[in-house]
């Protein structure tokens, strides 16, 4: 049996948010419990995504890799006239491809983690409708993935706890039933600095733990410079006693 992926866009996107409210039905009682399963995951995510976006960059890389190949596959795929497995299939093999990719290649994959992350915080905030407002948020998630390629982790660590921090505190938000706007900025907001904060402590260990080990390596050299060196001093006063031996002997 074929599956229409299109049909299944469309009630998706037609689904009444009230069918999410607690209510006396099993079935809307089960949805409720896909949403509040499907925002627990997110608000998990967003607080891994946090505090950890630069210490396990590749594995952010992957994984951003795999959701935006797929993405890529599965619309071309549409947009190609094609249907049920066979877009799936495309979908989850550009996934896959760019995934690897990411994960291999450290400057790519920072890119794109950067590019999806502002862009993604920037379309939560707008309406989507708006091509204009798309665009926009498009070259600014653009321009921040540029700036990475110099400034890659200092720029990386603000990407990914500002997005991190977006979907851990509207999740933990929604779930929580707050329905002040004011404290929901405010709870990103501070998750947002703690997820900055740490990121920050994790990257000065790393940098300090390679400046040890280059000073180590250094030190390791200039040890063997001087241990060369007496060597050769060594080798220099056997030369010089046996040729005065030899002086001597001639004597």
């Amino acid at each position: 049996m074929n599956m229409n992926v299109n049909e299944i866009i469309d009630r998706i996107l037609q689904l009444d948010p009230a069918v999410l409210l607690p209510g006396n039905s099993g079935e809307i009682q089960a949805l409720t419990q896909n949403a509040a399963t499907l925002l627990i995951i997110e608000a998990v995510f967003g607080v891994l995504l946090c505090l950890f976006g630069l210490k396990v960059v590749r594995f952010w890389a992957a994984l951003f890799g795999l959701a935006a190949g797929f993405e890529v596959g599965f619309y071309v795929s549409l947009m190609l006239g094609l249907e049920g497995y066979a877009v799936l299939i495309i979908g989850a093999v550009a996934g896959i491809l760019l995934a690897a990719a990411a994960a291999r290649l450290y400057r790519a994959g920072i890119f794109l983690i950067v590019f999806a992350a502002v862009s993604s915080f920037g379309l939560g905030l707008i309406d989507r409708q708006n091509w204009i407002f798309v665009t926009v948020c498009l070259v600014i998630g653009l321009v921040a993935a540029i700036l990475s390629i110099w400034a890659a982790p200092i720029v990386t660590i603000i990407a990914t706890s500002l997005y991190g921090a977006c979907l851990a505190g509207f999740a933990a938000a929604e779930l929580l039933a707050v329905d002040s706007n004011v404290i929901r900025i405010v709870i990103c907001a501070a998750v947002c600095v703690v997820g900055i904060l740490v990121q920050l402590m994790f990257e000065s260990r790393r940098q300090n733990k390679k400046s040890l080990k280059k000073a180590a390596e250094i030190r390791e050299q200039e040890s063997t410079a001087k241990e060369v060196e007496r060597a050769r001093a060594m080798m220099y006063d056997m030369d010089g006693q046996s040729s005065g031996d030899e002086t001597d002997e001639e004597k």
